[in-house]
């Protein structure tokens, strides 16, 4: 099953190329993907040599020093925490269910947002692809700083005896970073840069597929001359290094979105073009069919200003080496301790002689002074204890602090209050590399949204008939309803559920009930200040100290409420007490006016007044307010 990637095409206006301007756009795209892998190889020797150490692989093949064949141990330290950090991630970002929270911005859309919420639901679960790419991502992102999400519409195609449409549909592609270029003096502005490209490797039959699907022009394409250094190393320390004659079979294909005056008229269009690398060969061109570039990065730790982050095994390189060298020392030092040298009279003992349990050595003269044993070395406890600092440092460096000194202790046991207190120092260590990946994720299946928008809005009947078969034709019309909008985030949000590195299941459960009861007492106390406004006898003077304090109350349930991570929409619990209280003030009001005119229409009947002759009113019920 081949998967390909289909823009949409529908309304766009048409490009009228030319020859001319096509060299111009060649020659500028040839300049800027250039300058852009030309500026980054700095980054790439240190995502090559972070994905080394990750994989424990020595420096140096042999250590000669300071004897020959020395102990060469590579640790991992740099792997150890960057596991650590990414299991946190992906067990805070997958545990919370929902996976995703879908939240009315507009009171006018809330049941309508209940009906997204289905729907996103079932695309997490059956098409975006997102716990796949998200392991791949956030591993980018804890290893090397930076990671990618790639969010296009795709069409699932089978070639049996004949060519078969299975499925269409949005999905999240985890793009390696060494694949995505950027111009040289990006700021990291994705969506603003004056280009950025994808880069693709394509087989000669997956060129000539999408190449019909797509109408590339694909007369004069190059195979591949050179294969890109990062890839090549990353396959080789995972053992998967090839011949180099496998690499040239590919094609090295980027589609860049950037501004470009193709037209001459002095204004930038927001163009994507399909450019081969080695040929310089633009196969096509059309305006932007998206609103936002496709792409969605994130970072461990930022740079200020600058594209790409500082991940956790360029952090903990120094640390790693460090540790590295005095573990390889401690090694060759142990062995030393445990090996003797042996010291004979000249001509007194065998120079091949070989010594084992039960050996009889026959000598000459006295044996004390013919075989003499001699220590190697002696064990230095120092070595151990500069290791563990090494290690500390390194966790204090990335933001586990408290492990290593806590491994140090052996079997004794750590209170509680301090586990807790180590607990929330990582957690606000972590938290800004946390919240990156979240939204970056949380993008992702924006993204994918979108791209369902675009198909909807252009009149793509298949999407919209695949959406109400899911969902059923009342929640599908609703959500179709949103996906027309011109913007439908300002109807709806989409968010993960999870908004710390904080969260926990049983946690969660306790702050649920927590809430649960406090909005218990607010929803009584508000039907308290209800019921006291609906009473005829509440004086106007009264009645309006109950609305301001309703009105107060609800504002500071408001505030509180919004400190749980399971509200994202406080105005959905919250209710109009103030409202409530002027509705029941003229109730009452109502009230009192009729029970006044009953009491005058039976006082003019009592009299035997006649009809339409003015009567005195009798004088109000003590208590009633409001009459005169």
């Amino acid at each position: 099953m081949r998967v390909v990637t289909l823009h949409p095409t529908n309304k766009l206006p048409s490009i009228v190329r030319s020859d001319e301007r096509d060299k111009l756009l060649s020659e500028r795209l040839t300049q800027d993907i250039e300058d852009g892998l030309l500026t980054r190889r700095p980054v790439d020797k240190v995502w090559i040599e972070a994905r080394r150490q990750y994989a424990a692989i020595p420096k140096r093949p042999v250590r000669e020093t300071p004897i020959p064949n020395a102990p060469n141990i590579e640790v991992p330290v740099g792997a150890i925490l960057a596991d650590d950090i990414y299991a946190q991630a992906t067990d805070t970002l997958f545990t919370a269910s929902p996976l995703l929270t879908v939240r009315s911005v507009n009171e006018a859309w809330i049941d309508h947002a209940k009906a997204f919420q289905g729907w996103v639901n079932w695309l997490v679960a059956n098409e975006l692809n997102l716990r796949d790419a998200a392991n791949t991502a956030i591993l980018d992102v804890t290893q090397l700083g930076t990671g990618f999400y790639y969010v296009p519409f795709v069409e699932e195609t089978r070639k049996t005896k004949v060519h078969e449409v299975t499925h269409r549909h949005p999905r999240i592609f985890p793009m390696s970073p060494e694949d995505v270029i950027l111009p040289s003096g990006s700021r990291g502005e994705i969506q603003r840069d004056r280009f950025v490209g994808l880069r693709f490797w394509y087989t000669k039959g997956e060129l000539e597929e999408r190449a019909k699907l797509r109408g590339w022009n694909i007369e004069g394409v190059q195979q591949t001359a050179q294969l890109d250094m990062v890839r090549m190393q990353h396959e080789a320390r995972a053992g998967l290094r090839t011949g180099d004659q496998l690499w040239r079979l590919v094609y090295e294909i980027v589609e860049v979105y950037c501004y470009f005056d193709y037209d001459g008229d002095g204004l930038d269009e927001d163009l994507l073009v399909t450019f081969d690398r080695n040929s310089r060969k633009i196969l096509a061109v059309q305006f932007n069919p998206y609103d936002t570039r496709p792409l969605e990065i994130a970072r461990y730790q930022l740079r200020p200003h600058l594209p790409y982050g500082i991940g956790i095994m360029e952090m903990v390189q120094p640390f790693q080496e460090e540790v590295t060298e005095l573990h390889c020392a401690t090694i060759l030092n142990v062995l030393l301790a445990n090996a003797r040298m042996w010291v004979a009279n000249h001509n007194e003992i065998p120079e091949t002689i070989e010594i084992y349990p039960s050996k009889v050595v026959k000598v000459n003269g006295d044996v004390n002074t013919a075989l003499k044993e001699l220590k190697m070395s002696e064990v230095y406890p120092s070595a151990f204890q500069a290791q563990t600092m090494g290690l500390s440092l390194a966790e204090r460096r990335v933001g586990t602090s408290g492990q290593a000194g806590m491994a140090a202790k052996g079997g004794s046991r750590t209170p509680g209050v301090t586990a807790l207190s180590l607990l929330q120092q990582v957690n606000r260590r972590f938290a800004p590399a946390f919240a990156d990946m979240r939204e970056a994720t949380g993008g992702a299946v924006r993204q994918a949204v979108w791209r369902i928008a675009e198909r909807v809005k252009s009149g793509d009947k298949q999407v919209s008939q695949h959406i109400i078969d899911v969902l059923g034709s009342e929640d599908g019309e609703m959500v179709l309803d949103i996906l027309r909008t011109d913007d439908f985030e300002r109807a709806i949000a989409i968010e993960f559920t999870a908004s710390t590195a904080s969260i926990n299941r049983e946690a969660d459960r306790q702050n649920a009930l927590l809430l649960v009861n406090m909005l218990g007492q607010y929803y009584m106390q508000s039907a308290a200040l209800v019921e006291k406004a609906a009473d005829p006898n509440t004086p106007e003077s009264v009645r309006a100290v109950l609305a301001e304090i309703a009105k107060k109350g609800t504002e500071m349930m408001d505030r509180t409420i919004r400190t749980f991570e399971q509200v994202r929409d406080p105005r959905a619990f919250l209710v109009n007490a103030t409202g409530m209280i002027e509705q029941a003030g003229a109730e009452a009001a109502a009230q009192v006016q009729a029970a006044v005119m009953q009491q005058l229409v039976a006082a003019q009947g009592g009299a035997g007044g006649m009809p339409g002759q003015p009567q005195a009113p009798p004088l109000p019920a003590p208590g009633f307010a409001g009459v005169a």
